[in-house]
């Protein structure tokens, strides 16, 4: 019977993935969401290596008045006057500067999270907030990063050998 054979190769191949050294940084990226107490509504993603704490790219998008991408990561961390991780990030365009904190310390092993903000303010009282040159300040009414959910690469190879397998049963089974 070539059933148990083909079994124990997929064993085989599943125990030789899972003992292939694991990838050091583990990037993961975040749908984020929001909005400001003058309407502007904030949309984009935000990737960060939760291994190293480190943000490693945004694409942030806010409507209103016009829509404006901010991609420009100017600086960030913990900022222990505010009690916040401080994420500034400047717009492509016209000098406008997200300042958003996280409610975190760091950002390693960092699983999303609301940004502090009108509701949920930081322990001192800080709020996230969006600076534009000629209107000066607008606090975040609310926000917050969520994880976007990726299949694990063990989970898809195992579903591919799986599918092998199937496949080899079928095609070595004698036709009637």
């Amino acid at each position: 019977m070539k059933i148990p054979a083909i079994f124990a190769a997929a064993l085989i191949a599943a125990g030789i993935m899972n003992a292939a050294p694991a990838r050091a940084d583990i990037i993961q990226t975040f749908d984020a969401s929001g909005q400001f107490t003058n309407g502007a509504m904030l949309g984009g993603t935000a990737t960060i290596d939760t291994t190293k704490g480190k943000v490693v790219s945004v694409d942030f998008t806010l409507t209103k008045p016009d829509k404006t991408s901010f991609t420009d990561i100017q600086q960030t961390g913990f900022s222990k006057k505010y009690q916040i991780y401080q994420v500034f990030v400047g717009s492509d365009s016209n000098g406008d500067v997200l300042n958003l904190g996280l409610l975190d310390k760091s950002l390693v092993g960092f699983a999303g999270g609301d940004f502090n903000s009108v509701e949920m303010p930081s322990k001192t009282g800080y709020v996230s907030d969006l600076y534009v040159p000629e209107c000066d300040y607008i606090s975040l009414e609310y926000g917050k990063l969520s994880p976007i959910s990726v299949p694990e690469p063990m989970s898809l190879a195992l579903l591919g050998t799986g599918l092998i397998g199937l496949g080899l049963i079928r095609r070595r089974r004698p036709s009637k």
